[in-house]
């Protein structure tokens, strides 16, 4: 996602999902330039209208892949625990956290169910 931030383009949602009930959040990104977003497939067919860019992403930890792990302050990573969040994987994220916690992001909390 840092190269998407250094090409302007950033976060404004993140939106939970729940997918056969599995937890997941999209994570959803939009160019400065709206002549540069295109509408996202996979935010179409998660019920979700919206022009940019998002990804899906499992609600796991980002450093010891646990399930159900509690997002980070900036909502677009999860990390379940103080010995996860001093680890590689977190130090990898700051940059990218600073960025996002400085953008006006919109975090969802109710989960819509796909199937």
């Amino acid at each position: 996602m840092l190269r998407y931030y250094s090409n302007d383009t950033s976060v404004v949602a993140v939106v939970p999902r729940t997918i056969e009930g599995y937890p997941y959040f999209l994570v959803c990104l939009r160019h400065k330039d709206a002549e540069a977003n295109s509408l996202c497939e996979v935010a179409f067919q998660c019920m979700r209208q919206f022009v940019g860019i998002s990804m899906l992403v499992k609600r796991r930890c980002f450093a010891c892949h646990k399930p159900a792990a509690p997002l980070c302050k900036c909502g677009c990573a999860c990390f379940c625990g103080k010995d996860c969040e001093h680890g590689e994987a977190f130090e990898t994220h700051a940059k990218l956290c600073r960025l996002v916690q400085k953008s006006d992001v919109t975090v969802e909390e109710e989960a819509v169910e796909l199937f």
